[in-house]
């Protein structure tokens, strides 16, 4: 008679609690419009929209980028770097060889949501039954007998219970003698088996809402139960003794798409490019201002496990400071529609910027008289004019509209410059050279020019004319005397010729000395038909010119009634004594 040993037992496992994380967090801030310029982003502040932004992890790789919306605000979510192919993450757990029939429990790590979204689980079970047979005949005659190894492997988990069926090894298939009258499982009658092995697998996929016990961050636990079902048989008579062993290997396979959302740790937030008409402002980070943040248009970040939504970048909107080249035609110091304006007027801008660097430029009037320093940064500025137009003279210049301080070199300093300030009408008027200046003569430096009229009369001709002795022109300057004189000898005025009296010269210009007009010590016959035409004086001498004197004759003249002598040209500045003398 076949005997078996067989237990059945029944599993039950109980499902763990869903601990499904929350998975991500979010970098982000605004790009706004610095109105006031102090670095923080204040409620009426416009947005800056389309500014372009990325993200670099800590070893600098690019991990996201972001556009500035409508209301200037930009968000990083994901990590771009990261794989998005289906990911695989492997557990294997051993079960020793051990007594069927027995519960054995092991536990599995859960997959950790900060990894990814989990897809699917995959449960395999590899299990073996181990066999020790032991057969005898107690039959008198012999008996073919045969034994088979087999059993069951049974996994249970969270929502699944995975059964492996083994069978089909045979054991032993042959025939025992007659009994020996010895049941001790050898001689002819009895046989011992060693080990004999039969193993099988199978497999389940999990999908769905089975997953829920396999997220999170703690464990679940797994049940593994090994059952054998080895039988022999043969003969009419068969003591059959078998001991069993169960075990095997369990694969948990989760099967998941990465997290791309943002991991805790080092990020870095680059503003790829300064916004179209502004200019580099302060960043600020959950309402604080980062020093020194101009011109680096970064901001470091440490994640955590919350969002970090305040990383802002403020702009600038650039200042400037202008102002006219003009002439003050009514020495105001206003500038008037009517007044001409000047040119290619070269004037200097001077200063330092908040961020402390020094400021030098050069820009010149245009055609409109106009001058502009643009792009400013906030700072404080000096304006200076390099040199006059050509032909003008100082005049009053006038503060412009962010005061400050004139200058006596016809500059203004003091310029405070804020965010977006336009500094308006600090201009510099001019006067025109006075006329005298720019009439012909004898330039500076040169020697005395003298025209001497005769101590005696001359007698003309009654029939031909004297042509009057022309002046010289303008000299040089260092040129040497010139001197005309007439002739020696009398001149005899026809009798009709009345005597014109001299006209007194014109006054003379600052700086220059007498100008003397004496009458005639004797006096003079007129003719009665003939007007002798005076000699004209000198025009008035610039400053520093010395004394021109003209000088009646010492004795009577009688005048010819066609004879002109005419009076020298007016002598520029630092001319020596001009003098006419009859």
């Amino acid at each position: 008679m076949a005997q078996s040993l067989r237990r059945s037992h029944s599993l039950q496992l109980e499902l763990l609690e869903d601990r499904r994380l929350m998975a991500g967090n979010v970098i982000g801030g605004y790009v706004f419009d610095d109105l006031n310029g102090n670095g923080l982003r204040d409620n009426n502040e416009p947005a800056i929209v389309n500014s372009l932004l990325e993200l670099r992890n800590a070893s600098g790789a690019v991990v996201g980028t972001a556009t500035s919306d409508s209301s200037g605000y930009y968000s990083f979510n994901t990590d771009n770097s990261v794989n998005t192919g289906l990911q695989s993450q492997v557990h294997v757990i051993y079960f020793a060889d051990a007594s069927t029939n027995t519960i054995r429990n092991q536990s599995l790590n859960q997959f950790n949501p900060a990894l990814g979204t989990l897809q699917s689980v995959e449960v395999r079970v590899d299990g073996r039954i181990v066999s020790n047979i032991k057969m005898e005949n107690l039959d008198d005659d012999a008996a073919l007998v045969t034994g088979n190894v087999a059993g069951t492997v049974l996994l249970n988990g969270p929502g699944f219970n995975l059964n492996v069926n083994i069978t089909g090894n045979a054991a032993i298939n042959q025939t025992l003698g007659g009994y020996d009258g010895s049941a001790d499982y050898q001689g002819g009658s009895g046989v011992t088996l060693g080990a004999r092995t039969v193993s099988g697998s199978n497999t389940q996929s999990l999908t769905g809402a089975s997953l829920g016990a396999f997220i999170g961050t703690g464990s679940v636990n797994l049940s593994f139960l090994a059952q054998a079902s080895t039988q022999a048989s043969g003969g009419g008579n068969l003591q059959f003794l078998s001991s069993n062993l169960g075990g095997g290997q369990v694969t948990i396979t989760y099967k998941y798409l990465n997290n791309t959302a943002l991991k805790a740790g080092n990020y870095t937030i680059i503003q790829k490019n300064q916004p179209a008409g502004l200019l580099d402002g302060r960043e600020s980070q959950n309402g604080v201002v980062i020093a020194n943040s101009f011109n680096t248009d970064a901001i470091s970040v440490v994640l955590g496990t919350t969002d970090s939504v305040t990383n802002n970048f403020g702009e600038y909107r650039p200042a400037s400071l202008s102002g006219f080249v003009y002439q003050d035609t009514n020495d105001n110091g206003n500038r008037e529609a009517t007044e001409k304006v000047f040119a290619n007027s070269r004037i200097t801008l001077t200063g330092t910027n908040d961020r402390g660097a020094s400021i030098s430029l050069t820009g010149v009037s245009d055609a409109t008289g106009k001058y502009l320093f643009g792009n400013l940064r906030p700072g404080n500025y000096s304006i200076t004019q390099v040199s006059l137009p050509a032909g003008t003279v100082a005049g009053k210049i006038t503060l412009g509209t962010l005061g400050g301080t004139k200058g006596t070199a016809r500059n203004f300093s003091g310029l405070a410059v804020n965010v977006g300030q336009a500094g308006t009408d600090y201009n510099f008027g001019h006067g025109l050279v006075p006329p005298s200046s720019n009439k012909p003569g004898l330039s500076k430096g040169n020697l005395l020019v003298s025209v001497t009229t005769p101590t005696t009369p001359q007698v003309p001709s009654p029939v031909t004319p004297v042509v009057p002795v022309k002046p010289p022109a303008p000299l040089s300057k260092g040129n040497l005397l010139v001197t005309v004189k007439p002739p020696t000898t009398p001149q005899v005025p026809s009798p009709v010729t009345p005597v014109v009296p001299v006209k007194p010269p014109a006054p003379l210009s600052k700086g220059n000395l007498l100008v003397t007009v004496k009458p005639p010590t004797t006096p003079q016959v007129p003719s009665p038909v003939t007007p002798v035409v005076p000699v004209k004086p000198p025009a008035p001498l610039s400053k520093g010119n010395l004394l021109v004197t003209v000088k009646n004759p010492s004795t009577s003249q009688i005048p010819s009634p066609v004879v002109v002598v005419p009076a020298p040209v007016s002598l520029s500045k630092g001319n020596l004594l001009v003098s006419v003398r009859r």
